[in-house]
């Protein structure tokens, strides 16, 4: 934020590990995966500490509190391919504490009070995306099509007073939906 926060505490622990399975008669397998926990994402700000993690905030965007990918890939002489899932934890929109500043409430809506201390609470996200590709040794060019998104999930809908104008948070979230690609790469 463009303003001095006083400070910010976090704690939290990453997670990666990849294994490449023994050759097989019908190609070569790797797994992998990635996570990140967030403990604690506390905002000091005078006498105020708010604790974001686990929340989306205006001015914070999201701080879930587990985040992680995983892959499984494959090739086989000059075929190769790739499935990989994208997990993004709950979230919660909102603070029982009223007192917590501009989006310690969920829904302003009229500026009424009616909202304050009731959060809104947002399940956990996993997109798919895959891919297939074939590598043209000969030509020193790799063609690979792909589908992000496969399931073409929507991302959540965050209210108005919230977001600014996209009724979600387009860093985290996939607006997109269904994604389509194709990609050649040549070395030379």
């Amino acid at each position: 934020p463009a303003f001095n926060n006083g400070t910010l505490t976090t704690e939290g622990a990453d997670f990666a590990a990849h294994y490449r399975l023994p050759e097989t008669p019908v190609g070569n397998f790797r797994l992998g995966f990635a996570a990140t926990y967030i403990q604690r994402f506390d905002v000091t700000n005078g006498p105020l500490t708010q604790g974001v993690a686990g929340h989306f905030d205006r001015t914070f965007g999201a701080i879930q509190r587990w985040r992680g990918t995983g892959s499984l890939d494959w090739n086989w002489g000059p075929l190769n391919a790739n499935w990989t899932a994208r997990y993004i934890g709950h979230t919660t929109i909102g603070y029982a504490n009223a007192g917590l500043g501009p989006t310690a409430n969920a829904d302003p809506g009229d500026g009424s009070d009616l909202y304050v201390g009731q959060p809104y609470h947002y399940g956990a996200y996993v997109y798919h995306n895959v891919s297939f590709g074939y590598n043209i040794e000969k030509l020193n060019t790799m063609v690979q099509f792909g589908i992000d998104n496969v399931g073409d999930k929507k991302p959540p809908i965050f209210y108005q007073q919230n977001v600014a104008n996209a009724n979600t948070d387009v860093n985290t979230y996939d607006p997109i939906g269904r994604f389509y690609f194709a990609k050649f790469t040549v070395k030379f």
